[in-house]
Parts: structure tokens; C-alpha cells; sequence
């Protein structure tokens, strides 16, 4: 019976089979070219723009689950350790800047970030008293008062050198009494903060050695120095993290002049005399901490600082070579290094213009601009930014352009653009395909500050559009929905701001990324849309 049972069955499944066959087989055969197309495109996509959303998804997550972990052992009385947890996103930024925006994660490397950059403590041992009076009545009724005491050590955190800079934290000793128990101990009083990018910007020189595009070099250099008249003061690096000169910001409009350079050093590592030279300052010197100042006669003069020992003392006639100090990290200073400064008649000039390296030359990260990684660090953990930019459809899904291709049309209209105002047609592409997936049409969300949207496929606000605008097909009007017009005002847009930046000594590069960061206000969107113009620049030649 159930030979037969089974004997029916499969043949209803053959019959089934048959006639589903027959029904999805035209079906099939109709849409089969679509699929082999839909195949195509989306090898043609990988092989554009690389990572798939769901890679570079994991890639984070990986690095935000590992920074969590990392927790500050809480040892201190008001438990002050939790708020100085550290920002995955920070350390997430640094290793996108690092392995040139890969959808993989180098989990060593990002130990190795992660390292350098968390809190560091410093606690005082100190010991509360508690004093508790008990009185006693004996048989006679005399009332006599016994005193206990108890003492309690506690640990007071008193500095956390952090990436950002040093906090440090003031107590006050007071005497509490309720009762017949009174307490000794130290409160809270409150906190300074310094503001010291040392740690950051020595991960930054030592792990971001060049850019992850071609045409913005911001890469370690080596300079060749020779015939110079003092000595490396540091044997044990050669890496410069933080250069000397004066430093403009073009948001804030500021200037602010860092008066020497900083060597990156391990605690203990010594510190020698660039010199000949009599000591003139030696020991505790402000927010320079332990520090030694060296008159080299003539005018000249060497300052050694953030030391964790001092081996001269004021008065001593040192050789050049000798050792003077220790590396450390002493003052105001979020980790170890040596800020060394050279004066000729008190002002500062560039150590690295006069000095003789053994070796011969010295790593320097020029002009590290750490609000790069901070404001990508920020955006990340906002959920401002993540990378699966690359595969998105942007502002409209309507438009018939896919994803990452540059319509045909389009392309020329890019090319003349560039040519007219000197900005590359691929960034005018980039910025097309990151504001609206080349969509003519698109209107994007209401701004409620400003109290208007962004259109066009350039996104415009219409006063700035009203101020740049260019007639790119010569058809009498000017409209943000026309492409032609959209891409020539972004251009004549791009090339004034370009020209500010020119003008006060950026070099063409440079310029170009400042030129781009005001037309959104962010670096990280600077870096999405130089990193897809240079795969559009080797994709369409």
C-alpha cells in the first residue's frame, strides 16, 4: 500500500513539474537577456567602486565593536574613568585614512590606533577619615564619649591625557560632620582642560603615510638636510610629528604659530645637546614641563621640553651629543615626545632648516590637518557618514542613470565645464553623482535654518545659484534643473573658491579640496567625492 501511495505521488510531482516548466519557461527565455544586462552592470559597479555596502558595513562594525571593549579600568573615588571612554569613530577614521578607504579593515592596525590614542591616567593616593563618636553611660550615670576612627585609602584621578588634549582635575579637602560622625576626605573641586593634539597627531604621522588618492599628496616626506650646525637631539627618531611654522585655518580664519617642532619619542629615550653649549634652565617650566634650555652663545639658544628627568643642572657646560634628558611627557602634553625649539635672539626660527641629522635625513608628516580625521570620526559615529555612499542611488530613483556611471550625455557637458573654469571634470562628476545620482530633477530635503531646499542635479540653494550662474547651453535661461547651466555654475562656483585659496599661498590641490569642503561644508564629503572622481578620472578617459 504505501509502494503505491509513494508511486502516486511522484508521479503528481512529474505532472506539476510539466506544466510549471511549461509556464515559467517563456517567461524565462523573455527576460533572460535583462538578467545576463543586470549581471553585467553589477560586475561593471564592483569593479568601479569595490566594496559592496554590507563589506564596508561589517568592516565598522568590527572596529566599534573591538574600541568598546576597550573599556578604562575604573579605580578612582568618583569613578571619572567612564566618561573618558574613546570614540571608536576617531579610531575608525584613522584606519579609513590609512588603508585609502578599503572595504577591509586592518584589525592590527587598528590595535595598534587604538593603543595610541586611549586616555591615559594619573591618580594620588589619599586616605579619608571617618571619626565616629559613641557615648556610653556607666552603672553610676556618668556619660563618657569613645571616639573610633576608620580610615579608608581611596585613589583621586588627577589627569587623563587624552587625544584631544589633558584634563585636570582639582580637589579640596573639607570635614563633613552629622551627627556624631564626622569625615575627612577630598571633594571634587573641579576641572581644567588643555588642549594638546600630540597623541593624535603622532598616530596620524606614524600611520597615514600617504593619501588614498593620487592627486592630493598628504604623505610622510623625507628631506634631506645637510651642512646644518646642530645636532638631531633625538638618536632613537627621526619622525617629526607636528612641524614648525605658522598654521592657518580657513574656517575659523585664525592663525596660530607652533614655535617648534615635536620629535616623536618613547619615554626614557634620551635626549642629547644639540650643541656646545651652558645650561641656563633646567627642571619644571610651565606647560612646557621638565625642560632644559641651552645658550649656544652668539644668540642662539636650545630648548628641550616635556621631560621625564632632567640629567643637567643650571650652570653646567655641556658638549654637543651629550645626554641631557630623558623623553617623557611631562607639562601639558597628552603623550611622550620631545618639543624642541631653536632661538636666535629669542625668536623662534625652523629647527629643521639648521640641523645635521646622522643619518642623514628626517621623516616628516607636513602639515598634518587633524580636522580631517576628527570631523570624520564625529560624522561616523552621527551616522552622518558611512561608506555605503558608494553603491547609493542618491536623491531620486527615478532618473534612468545607474548607479556610478556617468550618463553619456553628460560626460562631454563635464569635460567643456572643466576646461572653461580649471577644475577637473571628474570632481564636477563626482559631485553629480554624490548630490543627486545625476538626477536634473532633484529637490532635496527642506533646510529649516534656511528655510529653503537644495535642486538641481548640482543641489543649489537658489541664492547661491542666482550669484554663480552660467547659461552653459547658451539657450537664454538660467536654471539649476538644467544640467548644462547646473554643472557650469558648480564649476564657476568651484574655481572662485579655488582662486581665494590661491591667493593666500595654498598650493592648486590644496585649493581644490578647500573648494570643494564650501560646497558642503565637511571634509569627509571632501574625501567621498575626490575618492569617487578619481575612479571616474581612471574609468573614463
Amino acid at each position: 500500500m504505501d509502494n503505491q501511495v509513494m508511486i502516486l505521488k511522484n508521479r503528481v510531482k512529474n505532472i506539476i513539474s510539466r506544466y510549471l516548466w511549461k509556464a515559467v519557461k517563456p517567461v524565462l527565455l523573455t527576460f533572460l537577456p535583462y538578467l545576463i544586462i543586470m549581471g553585467l552592470v553589477i560586475l561593471i559597479l564592483l569593479s568601479i567602486f569595490g566594496a559592496a555596502p554590507k563589506q564596508m558595513a561589517e568592516g565598522k562594525e568590527k572596529v566599534k565593536k573591538y574600541v568598546e571593549s576597550i573599556k578604562p579600568e575604573v579605580i578612582s573615588k568618583y569613578r571619572q574613568e567612564e566618561n573618558f571612554q574613546l570614540p571608536w569613530g576617531i579610531v575608525y577614521a584613522v584606519e579609513e585614512y590609512a588603508n585609502g578607504w578599503s572595504k577591509d579593515v586592518d584589525m592590527t592596525r587598528v590595535r595598534r590606533i587604538a593603543e595610541g590614542l586611549k586616555p591615559e591616567f594619573e591618580y594620588m593616593d589619599y586616605t579619608e577619615k571617618i571619626v565616629t563618636v559613641r557615648f556610653e553611660v556607666n552603672a553610676e550615670g556618668n556619660v563618657t564619649a569613645k571616639e573610633e576612627v576608620a580610615y579608608v585609602p581611596v585613589k583621586l584621578l588627577t589627569q587623563v591625557r587624552t587625544y584631544e588634549g589633558i584634563y585636570v582635575f582639582e580637589y579640596q579637602e573639607v570635614t563633613d560632620v552629622k551627627g556624631n560622625e564626622s569625615r575627612t576626605y577630598m571633594a571634587l573641586k573641579g576641572m581644567e582642560f588643555y588642549e594638546d593634539y600630540s597623541k593624535l597627531d603622532a598616530v596620524i604621522a606614524g600611520e597615514i603615510k600617504t593619501s588614498f588618492y593620487s592627486s592630493y599628496k598628504r604623505e610622510t616626506k623625507t628631506i634631506e638636510l645637510s651642512g646644518g650646525k646642530l645636532l638631531w637631539p633625538v638618536p632613537s627618531s627621526h619622525t617629526v610629528t607636528s612641524p614648525f611654522g605658522m598654521r592657518f585655518h580657513p574656517v575659523t580664519g585664525t592663525y596660530k604659530m607652533h614655535t617648534g617642532i615635536d620629535i616623536a619619542a618613547n619615554t626614557r629615550d634620551e635626549i642629547v645637546a644639540a650643541a656646545d653649549g651652558v645650561v641656563t634652565t633646567s627642571g619644571p617650566y610651565g606647560g612646557y614641563g621638565n625642560t632644559v634650555v641651552i645658550d649656544h652663545s652668539g644668540g642662539i639658544s636650545t630648548l628641550y621640553a616635556h621631560n621625564s628627568q632632567v640629567l643637567v643642572k643650571v650652570g653646567d657646560v655641556v658638549k654637543k651629543g651629550q645626554k641631557i634628558a630623558l623623553a617623557g611627557s611631562t607639562g601639558i602634553a597628552t603623550g611622550s615626545h620631545l618639543h624642541f625649539e631653536v632661538r636666535v635672539s629669542g625668536t623662534p626660527v625652523n629647527p629643521l632648516g639648521d640641523i645635521n641629522v646622522p643619518a642623514g635625513s628626517v621623516a616628516v608628516n607636513d602639515s598634518i590637518d587633524r580636522k580631517f580625521i576628527l570631523e570624520t570620526g564625529i560624522a561616523f559615529m552621527k551616522g552622518d557618514q558611512n561608506l555605503e555612499w558608494l553603491l547609493g542611488i542618491g536623491a531620486s530613483k527615478e532618473y534612468a542613470a545607474k548607479p556610478g556611471r556617468i550618463p553619456e550625455n553628460l560626460l562631454p557637458v563635464f569635460k567643456e565645464a572643466g576646461r572653461e573654469y580649471g577644475i577637473p571634470w571628474y570632481v564636477l562628476a563626482a559631485i553629480a553623482f554624490r548630490e543627486s545620482s545625476f538626477n536634473p530633477n532633484a529637490i532635496g530635503p527642506y533646510l529649516p535654518e534656511l528655510k529653503t531646499r537644495a535642486v538641481g542635479m548640482m543641489q543649489f540653494l537658489q541664492s547661491t545659484f542666482d550669484e554663480y550662474a552660467v547659461d552653459g547651453n547658451n539657450n537664454g535661461t538660467k536654471s539649476p534643473f538644467e544640467p548644462e547651466d547646473a554643472v557650469f555654475t558648480a564649476a564657476r562656483y568651484l574655481a572662485a573658491n579655488r582662486d581665494v585659496y590661491l591667493r593666500k599661498g595654498f598650493n592648486e590641490d590644496e585649493a581644490l579640496r578647500y573648494a570643494v569642503w564650501h560646497y558642503n561644508h565637511a571634509w569627509w564629503y571632501v574625501d567621498q567625492v575626490m575618492a569617487i572622481g578619481e575612479k571616474y578620472k581612471n574609468n573614463y578617459p
